[in-house]
């Protein structure tokens, strides 16, 4: 029986001295892992877990390594909690990086931490806005790209310019041609006396500001809002909106004329939409004066918040509603925009019926294009342009 308690005692102590080697085997491996660890150098760039930012280390002058202690708290499945405190080493080479997207760490110099905070300052980051996390841009951030619009519009060449208002009018002649054919052939199925072909002429002229402002083109109406913003945020002269203004206009409407005598020579100005175009001419010579700036002063503002909302939207989808639904309002309740007209006044005279054989080009200027032209004018520059430097720009600071 002793023998038999001797050899137990004897096989319990080998067993502790084992697991005693493994440990202290253990304990040495993972020293080592840590010390190896702690030797590794730095990733080449500086990263705050704040703004998760890179900084060059060359902007901070060279550190020995400095230590850091973490306290940290560990609880077992049996509920008992312990504490230790870890050892952090952030080293900062001479011609390297720190890494600073772990604990944050604390220098042992208040120099050094200066420096770090100084080269962060030097170099800031953009703060998040809320048009980043949104499809469309603030009201204040649409504005000011419009007039960064017409900042480059005003160191466009002429040449340019008047390319790209000639294609403008080409994609008003496309809307309006369109309207013509379907509104216009409309009236000989039954629906003359009735709002339906106005409604689909208003549905289908949106078209056209959306080739203008996704493909190139320029167009008068337009310019007056977006060179008056340029100009009220000092970004363009006086000199650069008068030449935008008469080379766009020029431009707008040389192609418009052209596209109406292209349709008629084509054959596809005839029937209903020849009909529709001599009906329109007709109802756009027939106003007096007055009324006819009014209509067009209520046209562009419409026209160019059209502009504005298409600006603010940084999708297609987005930008579309925009544009259609200010640009069909208009057309439906019969305001009167310069551009457009250009297109619609030349297809009524193109259209060979007998009703407008008295409306010459001198009434088609004084009744209608003269002071639509002002009244477009009028309201781009002023309800739009000026207005929202005012709410949004250089206009508006301190008041």
């Amino acid at each position: 029986m002793p023998d038999a308690s001797l050899r137990l005692y004897d096989n319990i102590h080998i067993m502790s001295l084992a697991a005693a080697l493994v440990l202290a085997i253990l304990v040495v491996t993972d020293s080592s892992s840590a010390f190896q660890l702690k030797s590794t150098t730095s990733p080449p760039r500086i990263l705050t877990t704040r703004s998760r930012r890179y900084v060059p280390a060359s902007s901070i002058a060279p550190q020995t390594q400095t230590q850091t202690a973490r306290h940290s708290t560990y609880t077992d499945r049996n509920g008992i909690t312990s504490s230790f405190e870890q050892q952090q080493h952030v080293a900062v080479p001479v011609n390297g990086d720190v890494d600073l997207s772990g604990p944050v760490a604390t220098t042992t110099s208040k120099a050094a931490l200066t420096r770090i905070m100084a080269a962060l300052t030097r170099n800031p980051t953009p703060t998040p806005t809320p048009s980043d996390f949104s499809l469309v841009y603030t009201p204040a951030e649409a504005f000011h790209i419009l007039a960064d619009k017409g900042k480059n519009n005003a160191k466009m060449s002429n040449m340019k310019t008047i390319i790209s208002a000639m294609l403008g009018g080409a994609y008003v002649g496309m809307g309006g041609m369109l309207s013509l054919a379907i509104s216009g052939n409309m009236m000989e199925i039954g629906f003359a006396n009735s709002g339906i072909p106005r409604l689909v002429f208003a549905f289908l002229f949106p078209v056209n500001l959306l080739l203008v402002l996704q493909c190139g083109g320029q167009l008068f109406t337009g310019n007056t809002a977006v060179m008056a913003a340029a100009v009220c945020e000092k970004k363009a002269t006086f000199k650069d909106l008068l030449r935008s203004w008469g080379l766009s206009y020029v431009g707008n409407m040389f192609s418009c004329i052209l596209f109406a005598v292209l349709c008629k020579y084509c054959g596809v100005l005839s029937g209903g939409a020849a009909d529709l175009a001599a009906q329109t001419l007709l109802n756009k010579t027939s106003s007096s004066f007055g009324p006819t700036i009014v209509k067009a002063i209520l046209c562009n503002w419409l026209v160019c918040l059209a502009i504005y909302l298409s600006t603010q939207a940084k999708d297609m989808a987005g930008k579309y509603v925009g544009i259609f639904l200010p640009i069909a309002t208009f057309v439906a309740i019969g305001f009167e925009h310069s551009v457009a007209n250009f297109f619609l006044l030349t297809a009524g005279m193109l259209s060979g019926s007998a009703t407008v054989g008295g409306i010459t080009l001198k009434t088609a200027l004084l009744s209608n294009l003269i002071p639509v032209t002002i009244g477009n004018t009028i309201s781009g520059s002023l309800l739009v342009g000026a207005m929202f430097s005012f709410m949004y720009g250089r206009l508006g600071e301190g008041r």
